[in-house]
C-alpha cells in the first residue's frame, strides 16, 4: 500500500511531499521553500526570518471572526540516522516509507515522523479549508539540535494566544509542561606521547537500543560512551594501554548507541586482554539483561604505523571525565508520578588534534537542580574548556488552564476516554513560547523509536489526531479564552 492512499489522504499527501524534501536541521532551505510555495498557492501571507522560521497566515473562516487566534505549531527538520551499511543520502534522497498494517516505517533510516506528521496535519488544516479560526501556522527550524528557531524567531511576529504544538509522541496525552534543556561542550587538552605497544586493536560497542534522552532516560537503556569508559578503565588496571583515539554517540540528546577506540598493547598482553574483553562482553549483558537484549563489543585487529599515542595523563583524565560524568536520571519529580525531574545524557565523544570533547545534555524541570549538575561538569573540566550551547527555561505547569479542560472535554466526547495531562522530560518548543502565548498545549500521534532507524508511527493515531485538531478548532469554548 502506498502512503498516499492512507486515510486522512490529505495529511500523508503532505507528509510524502514533506519526506521527499532533505530537511535535516540546518539544511533546511528546500523545506522553507516549499512552505513559501504552499502559503503562495493558498493565497495566504506568510513570513520568514532569517533563521529560516516561517509563519503561515489564514484568517477566520466565516462564523470564527470571534475567536481568539490559534498557534499551530512544528518544527521543520529532523533527526537523520542511518542503519550500518545503508547507502541512503539524507541530503538529496528521499526517505523511502513502508507501509506495514496499521504502521508507517522507513527503509534504513529514521522516518522523520517526528515532526514530518505534526507539520502534515497543520498544513492539511490549510489544504482542506477546515472551518477554524484565524491561524498562524508557525513552523520553526533546527528544533533537534537546540530548539534553535524557536529560540531565534522575533516573538512579537505572532498574535495568537493559544498554541498548539504538534509535535507530542503519544497520542492521548495532553503535555501542559516540559524540563528546561541545557546543552554543554566541555572539552580537555590532549598531550601526546610515544606508543610503545606493539599489538593494535579497533574495540566497538554496538547493538544497544539508544533513544531520545528526553523520552526513554528512565529505562535504563545502556550508554555506549560509559561502558567503553568502563572498558577502558578496567584495560589500564590491568597493563599498559595505548590510546590513539576515541569516540562514540551521534547527536546530544541520542543515548549513544555506538562507541569504539583503537589502541595498541604489549604482544604479551593480547591473551590476557582477549580474556577481559570476554568478560565485560558478560558484565554487561548481565547488568542490561533487562533493557538491552544485544549488546555487543568486537575486537579486531589493526595495523597503525608511526602513530603518536594520546599521554597516560590525558588518559587517566579522560577515564576520570567518563566515569565521573553525571548519566541517566538524577532524580525524580515529587510532584508528578514517574517523571523524571532531571537528568543528563552524555551524547557525544569526540577527539581531535588539540582536544577530547564531550557533549551533554542537562535537563530539569528545576532550574537550581539544573544548574547544580551543571556545576558539577563544570568541576571535572577544571583544566579544560566548558561552554553552555543552548540553555532553555522549563515549561511550568499551570494546573488552573482553561485550555486544558476545555481540551480533555472535546477529547472525551470524541474517544469516550479520559486524555491523561502530565508534564514530560524532553525539552519542547513550548518552553520558548510560554513568555508570550497564554495557552499552550502540545499533542501528537504515536510515534515510536524516536530519533532511530527504528522509528514508527501508527496510522490510526493520525487519524485520531486529524479528529482531534479539527474539533479543537471548532469548539465554541474557545471563545472563552482571553
Amino acid at each position: 500500500m502506498n502512503i498516499v492512499d492512507c486515510e486522512p489522504k490529505s495529511v500523508f499527501k503532505l507528509f510524502r511531499q514533506i519526506s521527499d524534501i532533505p530537511r535535516e536541521a540546518q539544511n533546511e532551505t528546500q523545506i522553507c521553500n516549499f512552505l513559501i510555495d504552499f502559503a503562495i498557492s493558498h493565497g495566504l501571507d506568510y513570513y520568514r526570518d532569517d533563521s529560516n522560521n516561517i509563519i503561515i497566515r489564514k484568517p477566520a473562516s466565516i462564523g470564527y471572526e470571534d475567536f481568539p487566534t490559534v498557534i499551530l505549531q512544528a518544527h521543520m527538520d529532523m533527526v537523520c540516522v542511518k542503519r550500518e551499511g545503508s547507502n541512503h543520502n539524507f541530503l538529496s534522497d528521499p526517505i523511502d516509507i513502508i507501509v506495514d498494517g496499521d504502521i508507517i516505517k522507513a527503509k534504513d533510516t529514521t522516518l522523520g515522523a517526528d515532526n514530518g506528521i505534526g507539520l502534515a496535519v497543520a498544513l492539511a488544516i490549510i489544504d482542506e479549508n477546515i472551518p477554524s479560526p484565524s491561524l498562524e501556522i508557525v513552523v520553526t527550524s533546527s528544533e533537534e539540535i537546540g530548539l534553535v528557531g524557536a529560540q531565534a524567531l522575533d516573538k512579537s511576529k505572532i498574535n495568537g494566544s493559544v498554541l498548539i504544538n504538534l509535535d507530542n509522541s503519544n497520542f492521548g496525552e495532553l503535555c501542559v509542561g516540559s524540563a528546561g534543556p541545557l546543552r554543554m561542550e566541555s572539552s580537555i587538552p590532549i598531550e601526546f606521547e610515544d606508543n610503545n605497544g606493539d599489538a593494535q586493536f579497533h574495540l566497538k560497542i554496538s547493538g544497544l537500543l539508544s533513544g531520545h534522552s528526553g523520552d526513554v532516560i528512565d529505562r535504563e537503556r545502556a550508554n555506549a560512551i560509559i561502558l567503553l569508559g568502563r572498558i577502558l578503565n578496567e584495560l589500564k588496571k590491568n597493563f599498559d594501554l595505548f590510546l590513539f583515539d576515541i569516540s562514540g554517540g551521534s547527536k546530544m540528546n541520542l543515548i549513544p548507541n555506538i562507541a569504539q577506540m583503537d589502541f595498541s598493547v604489549k604482544k604479551e598482553n593480547v591473551d590476557k586482554l582477549n580474556d577481559l574483553i570476554f568478560e565485560m562482553q558478560n558484565l554487561f549483558s548481565k547488568e542490561f539483561a533487562a533493557s538491552e537484549k544485544n549488546i555487543n563489543i568486537s575486537l579486531q585487529p589493526i595495523e597503525v604505523e608511526n602513530k603518536k599515542c594520546i599521554s597516560q595523563k590525558t588518559l587517566e583524565k579522560l577515564i576520570s571525565c567518563i566515569l565521573l560524568m553525571p548519566n541517566g536520571v538524577i532524580n525524580m519529580s515529587v510532584d508528578m508520578k514517574d517523571l523524571p525531574n532531571t537528568s543528563n545524557n552524555l551524547g557525544v565523544l569526540e577527539i581531535n588534534d588539540k582536544n577530547i570533547v564531550f557533549y551533554s545534555m542537562v535537563r530539569s524541570m528545576t532550574s537550581s537542580r539544573k544548574y547544580f549538575v551543571a556545576d558539577k561538569i563544570k568541576l571535572l573540566f577544571t583544566d579544560g574548556k566548558v561552554n553552555i550551547l543552548t540553555d532553555i527555561p522549563a515549561w511550568d505547569y499551570d494546573p488552573d488552564s482553561k485550555l486544558n479542560d476545555i481540551l480533555v472535554s472535546i477529547y472525551k466526547n470524541l474517544f469516550g476516554e479520559t486524555a491523561q495531562v502530565k508534564a514530560i522530560h524532553g525539552g519542547l518548543e513550548c518552553n520558548c513560547f510560554a513568555g508570550r502565548v497564554k495557552y499552550l498545549v502540545s499533542i501528537g500521534a504515536d510515534i515510536f523509536a524516536l530519533h532511530t532507524v527504528n522509528e514508527y508511527c501508527s496510522i490510526k493515531s493520525v487519524q485520531n489526531l486529524w479528529k482531534f485538531v479539527c474539533q479543537i478548532l471548532q469548539n465554541e469554548n474557545l471563545k472563552n479564552l482571553s
